[in-house]
């Protein structure tokens, strides 16, 4: 019986990117092989003239259900989880070095950032620039969740502004805002320093999706998560100009 594994599929797929997978009968793919086509949104088809099919039903070398203990990249089982790796998507073990793994981690920094200063914020009384953030924190924890469980995120909306009104806000800020484009400095102050080391670890997290996600062709497996991460630089950076214009002050935000 023929196995196909998550690594003989993307060297398969570096050479030259598909949008199917033929699984010819009598064969079997890994558990982590079915992963590496779901995350790429590659249909299966079994046979030479059957339609497509879900990844769900295509025959697998190894059963997480049926299976006690942890699934390895090759589908053997195993009773003890090695301390170089960690759960990938339910019993589907990977090395921790794994893109998505490195994404998690990513995303997992960020929240921590983002946390801290709202704590700051809430402390010092600005309570507006506050509820702003912990939409930012909502946000990552949606991310997280979506790349997780596979779910589709909705067109991100940030302080009232659709997706396209936040790339408007971002690229032209003395327009909207009253602030031209500018590097953040020392005289900015400690919020301006903490809001841009956010917005820097934003688009850290966007390149990190990107090699995951983004695929040779010039396509994405997941442009909701990219489009997502994209706005939500741009909502940090839209925060950061209303902070230079003086727009925030205790209690509430200035009209």
């Amino acid at each position: 019986m023929r196995i196909f594994t998550e690594m003989e599929l993307q060297e398969r797929y570096r050479k030259k990117p598909f949008a199917i997978f033929n699984l010819p009968a009598n064969c079997k793919l890994t558990p982590a092989a079915v992963q590496f086509l779901q995350d790429k949104r590659i249909k299966v088809e079994t046979g030479d003239n059957n339609p497509p099919v879900s990844n769900a039903e295509v025959n697998l070398a190894g059963s997480p259900r049926n299976t006690k203990g942890y699934l390895l990249p090759d589908g053997k089982a195993i009773e003890q989880k090695p301390e170089h790796m960690t759960q990938l998507r339910g019993k589907n073990l990977v090395d921790k070095r794994h893109p998505v793994i490195r994404l998690r981690g990513k995303l997992d920094s960020l929240q921590a950032q983002i946390i801290e200063t709202i704590i700051d914020l809430q402390t010092m009384g600005f309570s507006q620039i506050a509820e702003e953030m912990i939409e930012i924190l909502k946000l990552s924890r949606a991310l997280m969740r979506a790349e997780v469980t596979g779910e589709q995120l909705p067109a991100p909306t940030f302080a009232g502004l659709d997706a396209q009104a936040i790339r408007e806000f971002s690229h032209y800020p003395e327009k909207h805002i009253g602030v031209k484009h500018f590097l953040p400095d020392p005289s900015h102050g400690r919020f301006m320093s903490r809001l841009n080391i956010i917005r820097t670890l934003v688009r850290e997290t966007e390149l990190m999706a990107a090699d995951v996600f983004c695929q040779e062709d010039g396509t994405t497996s997941r442009g909701d998560i990219m489009q997502t991460l994209n706005r939500m630089s741009s909502m940090i950076y839209i925060m950061m100009c209303q902070l230079k214009a003086g727009k925030y002050y205790l209690g509430s935000v200035r009209e």
